[in-house]
């Protein structure tokens, strides 16, 4: 083998005999040649040295370390499980057998060094060093060492510093002379060390961690913190304490980063306004302490206004992410909106009857318990209204919440808090007794997987991982790695609607789709002014009758006197009932406006044929007396002041009375 360095002030550490020659190398030649001689004599093997302008060759006959290989293998592997003696063991025997092989002495010196016995490490390593003195992870775990251990910045650097002689693109060389300075206070200096080791490589998590510490010390938090999450993500499956530290540091550096509201304000009004631009409505947002979520949003069309309404909860964690998220779903649906793709997510009276027919154990368990009635009726509920929310907006809040990481990065430690403390109360549900013991099973299971996805999502997002805190089902972790999959290749070229496509796709698998439908959307834009005029129109004319050229047609229509035609109203008004349950008033908005603009053409009330349709409520016919009642039932929840010109007063009643017992 042959060994070759430049004597440097490495070599007068490596060999302290050769210090009283480091003075007048020139005049010593002979006496360091002796030297090197003696030290690599090994048994029979007298070494070959020549020195030329103070590099150093030495050429020893001795055999390969190759045939050793394995035995080193399988020691390395022992060191990285800890299991530290049995490795030494197989070095050791190693060395006996070949000494001449500087990783056997490096190998064993990291064990030491792990063991606590640092001087007896270092020993090795120098040991290594003289047989390669380029052996660039023997020169790196000393300069580690010098700084580790002895607080000997200096000298450590010494060693780095030949380490990128050998190798300048030495990321890991760069990266502890970063350390190094920091130490030193240097911060300056040891960003543009980690600056230049995370260009070379940006997968080494402890780079990462050093610039999120030197970022935090500048009081720039928001780069400190999308530095730590980087090394969260690094160093998760090889570095718990490296893991620690650096989630740890994420969270100090995005706490310190929302302490200052002014980071997320503008961001927040620019967004809506941008909103505002493309929709043409107005957006409020307001605080809220009633609402059931953390935040909601009202839109417009529902809730008989010309703004839709965001309201958020002050005291909930990072709220402010939540203000964005209610406008992204704005933002979504007016994309969508935009070519026709929004559609409606809904449910009737049908769906909850099947619900509680496959929750009948769990409300028969109920009952036993001696719970009362309402608070049963009301739990039942709470699990339908729960599941629908979280089958209808799962798909969507996964786009949302990538689109704001992406879009928004400023944004991030708000979305890190709000999206962490969720997965809490998510955990916490997936193990709470009651809803374990009362809630039926495919809804426990739906929950956990939906939840699950987002879990997933998180990790990717920020390296933090919940999913282990789950129940640990196979099916519910495969499932849901599955369903993020699939989003996955959606959002990779999204499309405005494709959630709806998901929002049916996870439905159908999961068994869930008998409980919901998602309905069409018209594509058709009614302008305020539009809809004011159709209102004053029916209020002048319901049944297009002009009374100037129809001078006996009747003004108000009325079955008081027609046993028969009331008792049709009933019917028709209750299945009206029926239909609208649960629907946004968007939705019973847009089948009363369409039934009053169809009625523009006339009906005739004593028509008995099935001949109209609609295109909110396809595949049904109508009669013109059913569609009228079904516009008197609409009218009256979204404009109870409207005058239709329909006495159903009395057959409404009645519907609404049947209604509530059935």
């Amino acid at each position: 083998m042959e060994i070759i360095f430049q004597l440097s002030e490495i070599n007068f550490d490596i060999y302290p005999d050769l210090k009283i020659y480091s003075e007048n190398i020139s005049h010593n030649i002979d006496e360091i040649k002796e030297f090197f001689i003696r030290e690599y004599t090994i048994g029979p093997f007298t070494p070959k040295v020549t020195i030329d302008n103070n590099i150093v060759i030495i050429n020893i006959d001795t055999e390969s370390y190759d045939k050793y290989i394995n035995e080193f293998n399988k020691a390395t592997q022992l060191a990285d499980l800890k299991k530290y003696e049995e490795s030494k063991e197989i070095l050791s025997k190693l060395i006996n057998k070949n000494p001449t092989v500087s990783d056997f002495y490096r190998v064993y010196g990291q064990i030491l060094e792990c063991q606590g016995k640092i001087e007896e490490a270092k020993n090795y390593l120098i040991d290594s060093l003289k047989w390669n003195p380029n052996n660039k992870y023997a020169l790196l775990m000393m300069g580690n060492i010098f700084a580790r251990h002895y607080n000997d910045i200096e000298t450590a650097n010494i060693y780095h510093n030949k380490v990128l002689s050998i190798d300048p693109n030495d990321h890991i060389a760069l990266n502890n002379i970063g350390g190094n300075l920091a130490n030193l206070g240097k911060y300056d200096d040891a960003l543009r060390y980690f600056e230049l080791a995370v260009n070379i490589n940006d997968t080494y998590p402890n780079t990462h961690y050093g610039l999120a510490l030197i970022y935090n010390k500048n009081g720039e938090y928001l780069k400190s913190f999308e530095s730590a999450t980087k090394s969260i993500k690094l160093s998760y499956q090889n570095n718990n304490e490296l893991y620690q530290q650096s989630e740890s540091l994420a969270f100090n550096s995005a706490f310190e980063f929302v302490k200052n509201d002014k980071n997320i304000t503008e961001i927040i009004q620019n967004y809506k306004k941008k909103i505002q631009n493309e929709c043409g409505t107005e957006i409020k947002i307001e605080e809220s302490n009633t609402i059931d979520f953390p935040a909601r949003t009202q839109y417009a069309e529902n809730h008989n206004r010309n703004y839709h309404l965001i309201l958020f909860k002050r005291n909930t964690p990072a709220f402010q992410h939540l203000i964005m998220h209610e406008l992204s779903h704005i933002d979504l649906a007016n994309q969508a909106k935009k070519i026709g793709k929004n559609k409606l997510f809904a449910t009737d009276n049908s769906h909850i009857k099947l619900f509680i027919r496959n929750s009948e154990k769990q409300i028969s368990a109920l009952n036993k318990s001696g719970l009362p009635e309402k608070n049963i009726t009301d739990f039942i509920n709470s699990l339908f209204n729960g599941l629908s929310t979280q089958i209808f907006n799962a798909p969507i809040d996964l786009f949302i919440e990538d689109f704001l990481y992406n879009k928004y990065p400023e944004n991030r430690p708000y979305q890190f808090f709000a999206l962490q403390s969720f997965q809490k109360t998510y955990i916490e549900s997936s193990k709470n007794k009651d809803i374990i013991k009362f809630a039926p099973k495919f809804v426990r299971d739906a929950n956990i997987i939906y939840n699950l996805i987002h879990a997933f999502q998180f990790y990717e997002l920020f390296g933090l991982d919940f999913t282990t805190q789950y129940s640990d089902l196979i099916l519910y972790k495969a499932l849901s790695r599955k369903f993020y999959n699939q989003f996955l290749d959606y959002n990779e070229h999204k499309n405005p609607g494709d959630e709806y496509i998901l929002i049916n796709k996870w439905g159908k698998e999961l068994k869930l789709d008998k409980y919901f439908k998602i309905i069409e959307k018209s594509d058709e834009k009614i302008s305020d002014n539009y809809l004011t005029d159709l209102i004053e129109k029916i209020k002048k004319d319901p049944l297009n009758i002009d009374k100037s050229k129809r001078k006996n047609a009747i003004h108000r229509l009325s079955f008081k006197d027609d046993p028969a035609g009331s008792m049709a109203v009933t019917m028709y008004c209750l299945e009206a009932l029926i239909l609208f349950q649960g629907k946004e008033n968007d939705f019973i908005q847009q089948v009363s406006s369409e039934i009053a603009l169809l009625g523009t053409y006339g009906f005739n009330p004593y028509d008995n044929q099935k001949k109209y349709t609609l295109k909110s409520i396809p595949d049904k016919q109508f009669t013109a007396l059913e569609l009228l009642s079904f516009e008197y039932v609409g009218f009256k929840k979204v404009f109870p002041e409207l005058d239709t010109q329909l006495d159903f007063e009395n057959e409404y009643e009645r519907a609404k009375q049947m209604h509530k017992k059935e």
